[in-house]
Order: structure tokens, then C-alpha cells, then sequence
């Protein structure tokens, strides 16, 4: 979720689908999607808020679902696998997402300040 601490870069390596953004990601009234598909990368804000990604079967999968909810059948169909594979950048907040982490994972200072290099270039001892 884009909760103003940092930016995501998002890489579309497979795959089609929608971000969902706004009034919660409801997926409801208010709610804006962008679509999506294989080949394109897309910068979201820090700012926007709360974010769902689907793939274009899941949300066929839910249409199915809530048709045959209102016609009250029950039968199965088939939809065809869309998986979508991305990559997900940002720059991490060393502390928050790197240091406490792995402090919290078990591993030792020194485990961590080694991450850095040597000492003279190290830019992780500064944050100890």
C-alpha cells in the first residue's frame, strides 16, 4: 500500500489485469482502476493510498461469480490461467525495512553492519 512513506516502480513481466485505488480499493463506487499488461511499468505515488492488483481471470472469475449468484446457479466454468508476474521496486527506509527486520529475524549486529562492506565505505554502520 502507498501509505506516503515511499513510492513503488511496478514492471509487468506476464500478464493483464487492473490496480484498483481509492475509497479503500473497494473495488466499488469511487473506486479507480488503471489497466494493466505485459510490457509496461508504472510509477505509483506515495500518496495514493491503499491498492489492489488483479489479473484479468480473477476479475472474470468474479464476474462469473456474482452472474451466477443473481441467476442462482451453481455450475462451474472454466476460465483460462492469467497469471501476472511483476516486479516491484522502492527505496527502502534502511531502519524500517532493512535494520529491524533482521534484528527481528534473529541476526546480530555485526550480521547486519557486514551487509555494508568494508568499514571505511560502509554505509550501514552509521545506523548502529
Amino acid at each position: 500500500d502507498c501509505d506516503g512513506s515511499k513510492f513503488y516502480i511496478l514492471s509487468f513481466l506476464e500478464g493483464n489485469g487492473q490496480i484498483f485505488y481509492g475509497n479503500e480499493s473497494d473495488i466499488n463506487l469511487n473506486t479507480k482502476t488503471l489497466d494493466i499488461k505485459k510490457g509496461e511499468t508504472i510509477l505509483l505515488p506515495a500518496l495514493l493510498g491503499k491498492t489492489t492488483i488483479k489479473t484479468d481471470s480473477k476479475l472474470r472469475e468474479n464476474e462469473l461469480r456474482d452472474n451466477r449468484l443473481k441467476n442462482n446457479k451453481l455450475r462451474s466454468n472454466k476460465i483460462r490461467e492469467n497469471k501476472l508476474k511483476f516486479l516491484k521496486f522502492y527505496i527502502p527506509d534502511i531502519t524500517k525495512d532493512i535494520i529491524k527486520p533482521l534484528i527481528n529475524k534473529g541476526f546480530t549486529k555485526q550480521d547486519i553492519i557486514s551487509l555494508g562492506g568494508w568499514n571505511k565505505v560502509n554505509d550501514v554502520m552509521k545506523y548502529f
